[in-house]
């Protein structure tokens, strides 16, 4: 939930200044790399992903390689199922992913144009808040991500909890 967070507010620079490339937006100190890691090994549009998507055989050999190259790399992240729509606009949708496949896909999304000027266009139509909408709360096992807006609660468990807890 705190990458998802990070990650809109980041987003949110595109939609109040058009000057601003969605390239230009680092997500890794290694973008290119991974970039290109990606689309050397799966060539499927990214723009809108059904769940089966991302769980083939691929995916996994590709996770595996990301151990020591992204840092937090099976820390799970919120992956927005529809580029063009908010975290907000599909809170029931949302994918779980490790950190690695987020960073990958958001990658691609950047790079081939899925946050273009039409995209910038419509968030800014819905009038989104220059805040992001999503509150992270963390308790002692569990990081919940709420939206401001409504009642609607994510809950997940804290990597860093024990099995035996």
């Amino acid at each position: 939930a705190e990458y998802a967070q990070i990650h809109w507010a980041k987003l949110q620079r595109l939609v109040n200044d058009d000057a601003v490339p969605a390239e230009s937006i680092e997500l890794h100190g290694n973008d290119r790399r991974l970039y290109a890691c990606f689309r050397a090994s799966i060539s499927e549009d990214v723009a809108v992903l059904r769940a089966e998507q991302l769980k083939t055989r691929i995916w996994r050999d590709l996770l595996t390689c990301m151990d020591g190259r992204v840092k937090d790399h099976n820390f799970m992240t919120l992956l927005r199922p529809d580029a063009a729509l908010s975290y907000d606009d599909q809170r029931e949708n949302l994918f779980v992913v490790p950190r690695a496949q987020f960073l990958m896909i958001e990658l691609a999304r950047q790079r081939e144009g899925c946050y273009d000027g039409a995209w910038r266009a419509k968030r800014r139509a819905c009038a989104m808040p220059a805040s992001a909408p999503l509150r992270l709360t963390r308790t002692t096992r569990y990081s919940v991500l709420e939206c401001a807006a409504s009642t609607a609660r994510i809950v997940g468990v804290d990597a860093s909890s024990s099995a035996a807890d």
